[in-house]
């Protein structure tokens, strides 16, 4: 359980009762946690992102800490956890076998737009790495997010008519995944 008073609350629900087994403290209040790895690492999400060990017995112990990443909003993958922040951003992270941070990837929307996303709002677990559902901007759309360019490019290509040169660049600023779709 997070709270506002910097701290992450473990409780064991095998073994009820008030006091919690185990209390992570952070520098920031912890807007979120999720637990991988079937429950043996603790991914915290607070002003920095960080990764802690619960399977030594005792005190949680910390793995990896990135600084500055201001999460917002955290789900679980398989093997990544999807990472919004307060900064507008959407980032897909791999959580190692080991518990470590490593190959974090930016997710940018292909559509060009004004809105800023207030808070990324997704489901708590997605059924894929690569899959993202986002919601949270002040349009109320949600929005199906891909890491792989291929399936991008070929719903692009499937599903837009030919654009022209001032199109693309309107409709799709920051990528190229438009430039080649047979006519």
């Amino acid at each position: 359980m997070t709270s506002d008073d910097k701290r992450v609350y473990l409780y064991d629900l095998r073994r009820p009762g008030p006091d919690p087994i185990a209390v992570i403290s952070d520098d920031a209040p912890v807007t979120q946690a999720v637990f991988a790895d079937g429950g043996q690492v603790l991914v915290v999400g607070a002003r920095d992102l960080s990764t802690w060990n619960l399977n030594g017995g005792g005190r949680p112990t910390q793995i990896d800490r990135r600084p500055e990443m201001h999460v917002s909003t955290l789900s679980l993958a398989p093997s990544r956890v999807i990472v919004g922040t307060a900064t507008h951003e959407l980032l897909s992270i791999a959580v190692t076998t080991d518990g470590r941070i490593a190959d974090p990837q930016a997710v940018r929307p292909l559509l060009a737009t004004t809105d800023s996303t207030t808070t990324w709002q997704f489901p708590a677990r997605t059924t894929t790495d690569d899959v993202i559902l986002t919601g949270g901007d002040t349009t109320g759309a949600i929005y199906l997010q891909t890491l792989r360019v291929d399936d991008a490019r070929a719903w692009i290509c499937g599903t837009t008519p030919p654009l022209r040169p001032a199109q693309r660049q309107a409709y799709l600023p920051h990528t190229e995944i438009g430039a080649d779709c047979s006519d």
